[in-house]
């Protein structure tokens, strides 16, 4: 499982817990889909002009939800062949916590990252995004692509 210290991330992360707690106080919100693709470390920032059509996840009672055309980014990291697949639909359920909240993917309607390797494209879901003070997991179905990022 990757880890990586970023601590230029910090205020980033700090920000959108706050935002999900004042949606946790209100019991509904949105955040740009762009917003939390900003968590993701080595995403190109270019990306967010080509899912901004995709608007906000909405946020209501625990649940999450955002609608749209299907999205498939490709880009390259560290020499590495990446993409990122948007489903027309996603879902799932939001909490929040202390001081820090989770974003909960069902396995349908979620993310999917995915890797060239020499025959094709493997491809992993997203469950789950937990974000606190301290550091951002990604939680794909395949631990090996799980990432962490720490702030110090």
């Amino acid at each position: 499982m990757p880890e990586y210290t970023k601590p230029e991330l910090k205020p980033v992360a700090e920000k959108m817990i706050s935002r999900v707690h004042g949606i946790c106080e209100t019991g509904s919100g949105s955040i740009p889909l762009s917003d939390i693709l900003g968590l993701f470390p080595g995403i190109p920032s270019d990306i967010a002009d080509q899912i901004g059509d995709r608007g906000d996840i909405d946020f209501s009672g625990g649940n999450l939800e955002n609608t749209g055309d299907e999205k498939d980014i490709k880009f390259d990291v560290a020499g590495k062949h990446l993409k990122v697949i948007i489903p027309p639909q996603m879902k799932g359920k939001y909490e929040c916590l202390s001081n820090r909240f989770r974003l909960s993917f069902e396995h349908d309607y979620t993310i999917r990252g995915c890797a060239k390797i020499l025959w094709g494209w493997v491809c992993t879901n997203l469950k789950k995004i937990d974000v606190s003070d301290e550091r951002i997991f990604i939680d794909f179905d395949n631990e090996m692509a799980d990432v962490t990022i720490k702030f110090e």
